[in-house]
């Protein structure tokens, strides 16, 4: 693994389903749901969390050759720092990433609409004990681009003005398949609601790509990227590219970070556009 690793040049990020050992709203096995609401279960939610968080660090450590002393985190289902009660309880999730080497967060655009932050720009956050507490006032959430000191003590979030459904390239939902059939306004919705910064647009795609509707049996595996109609679209965006004179970069998480924390001005009309709440929010 660690050959190929240093061949391809993947990062390796570490991405967290917790739903199944800890306590939420939705688990339907009525056994499991009685023994982790009972005293020793539910209030053991964040210590479980973090002893299989360090096992899936150390495992992945074992594994690749990687230190991975400074990673990034994308939350399983898509419930950050319990941002939705029905896969998450666990209000201190972002100290405790902090506290294991995490620098940020790119779960979002989420699919779960009620949990991406209310700032429509990456930013630093400060960690709150609260349900979803990034978007909490306590949270003291500041833009991230230039912002070198921020990086020193708070925690990075992705976010933009698109959502989910305009950065998806799973294309076995009908949404996608839907917005596949129109390549030209998939990939005009993607440059007009990306984050724009010192005249460089910057979006994420979102896919599943390990889903087991991409290896059904009998059929030929075909990955996202290497699905005709997500190429027609993502050329459609490359060549407007090439047709204004700018370059395409392929980034991955961490030279993300690196760029957006090189101290510099912010650009002209740069704002937070944060509506932040305060963090007694309660939880069930």
């Amino acid at each position: 693994m660690t050959g190929l690793l240093g061949r391809v040049g993947h990062e390796i990020q570490i991405h967290v389903h917790h739903e199944n050992y800890t306590y939420n709203t939705a688990h339907t096995d009525a056994d499991l749901a009685e023994t982790l609401n009972q005293p020793g279960g539910r209030d053991r939610d964040a210590a479980r969390f973090e002893f299989a968080l360090r096992l899936a660090l150390q495992t992945t450590r074992r594994e690749t050759g990687l230190p991975l002393k400074r990673w990034f985190f994308v939350h399983g289902q898509w419930g950050l720092n319990a941002s939705d009660p029905s896969v998450c309880h666990i209000t201190n999730e972002i100290e405790i990433l902090q506290r294991n080497g995490a620098l940020g967060d790119f779960t979002f655009p989420a699919g779960r609409p009620n949990v991406d932050p209310f700032s429509e720009e990456p930013h630093f956050v400060r960690p709150v004990d609260a349900p979803a507490g990034y978007r909490t006032v306590q949270a003291e959430a500041e833009s991230a681009f230039g912002n070198a000191v921020a990086s020193e003590t708070k925690f990075f979030i992705w976010a933009s003005p698109i959502r989910h459904r305009g950065v998806s390239l799973d294309y076995y939902s009908d949404h996608v398949i839907q917005d596949l059939s129109d390549p030209e306004g998939f990939a005009s919705r993607i440059l007009d609601n990306s984050f724009l910064a010192d005249g460089t647009l910057y979006f994420k795609t979102h896919a599943h790509s390990m889903h087991p509707n991409y290896r059904r049996a009998g059929e030929t595996t075909v990955f996202p990227h290497q699905h005709a109609g997500v190429r027609r679209m993502l050329g459609m965006l490359f060549d407007a590219a090439s047709d204004a004179g700018a370059a395409v970069d392929f980034v991955t998480a961490s030279e993300i970070y690196r760029e957006f924390t090189v101290p510099r001005p912010r650009p002209a009309g740069f704002r937070l556009n944060a509506q932040p709440r305060n963090a007694s929010a309660n939880m069930n």
